[in-house]
């Protein structure tokens, strides 16, 4: 058996970790945009083409979802920035402890509200999809359609 002289896994710095976390949490929050934005624009082009007219309602029922994720998305973008503007303020007050921990309370209270607001956005997503899957699924000339092919007439 060969002896292992160096660490497979290399050593990672709290800066290195942060640097990390701080990628990941903008690339959630493009995909957020990118998912909700996305969805909202398709949804504006299936209204306007007539498509939808047999269940409109649910259309714009999807498009409102779609569009409070975008919002949601945004709202984790500005959450961000405060969250790290009350950290930067911990930082700025280290030799006065009551003030630091008041910032780090309210960075750390930012912060999860901000987690909320990205799993609301993904959720949202999720329930502007199923109101329109749902919606299409049960219109009478899809229905009829689907039971000609599966000859359950």
């Amino acid at each position: 058996m060969a002896k292992v002289t160096r660490p497979v896994v290399k050593d990672v710095s709290a800066k290195d970790l942060r640097l990390i976390t701080e990628g990941f949490a903008a690339l959630v929050v493009k995909a957020q945009f990118a998912m909700n934005g996305g969805a909202s624009a398709a949804m504006l082009a299936f209204i306007g083409t007539g498509v939808a007219d047999e269940y409109l309602r649910s259309a714009v029922f999807a498009l409102l979802s779609f569009a409070t994720g975008v919002l949601l998305a945004a709202m984790v973008s500005a959450l961000s920035f405060f969250a790290a503007k009350r950290f930067y303020e911990a930082k700025q007050h280290a030799n006065d402890w009551p003030r630091t921990e008041k910032e780090h309370r309210r960075g750390k209270l930012i912060y999860w509200v901000s987690c909320g607001c990205v799993w609301l956005s993904a959720g949202v997503f999720a329930v502007g999809v199923i109101i329109l899957c749902y919606s299409i699924l049960t219109v009478e000339p899809v229905t009829a359609e689907f039971k000609s092919i599966s000859g359950l007439t």
